[in-house]
């Protein structure tokens, strides 16, 4: 049996997000309620199986274009700048943002990842190409330089 919210279905039915990671565990999780929530939801991963996997799961959100997907590698800040793009372009403008997505990979302690293998800091990359629609968004943002 599937948890039951808290909240009112459709508290968030003017609001859209991206959620990374959005295809499977915990960030599935916070897909389904978003989505119970009415929020318009752009789910990514580097995988494009786990991806359609998701959406199978979301038939109805899928088929009315409030579930989307789009592969997207977050160690790389043009495949983030063309998530956050997709997901401006599909709609309109992003509320919400659930970095969840892992960025992780397992390697020796003493090896320290160099800046290109880093995780791409989400609104640094996303202002540059759409600060206009991502003001909602600027107290999330880490200062920039």
């Amino acid at each position: 049996m599937a948890p039951r919210s808290v909240f009112t279905p459709g508290l968030f039915a003017t609001k859209s997000a991206i959620v990374t990671g959005g295809g499977t565990g915990i960030g599935h999780a916070i897909t389904s309620e978003l989505l119970h929530l009415g929020c318009r939801v752009l789910i990514c991963s580097r995988s494009e199986a786990k991806l359609a996997a998701a959406l199978a799961l979301h038939p109805k959100a899928a088929a009315a274009g409030h579930l989307v997907s789009h592969a997207c590698n977050l160690r790389k800040e043009d495949s983030v700048g063309e998530c956050v793009a997709a997901a401006v372009e599909k709609f309109g403008r992003i509320d919400i943002l659930v970095n969840n997505g892992g960025g992780q990979f397992i390697s020796p302690a003493e090896v320290r990842p160099t800046p290109s293998q880093r995780p791409v800091p989400w609104m640094a990359c996303s202002r540059r190409a759409h600060s206009r629609s991502l003001e909602s968004l600027d107290v999330y943002c880490p200062a920039q330089p």
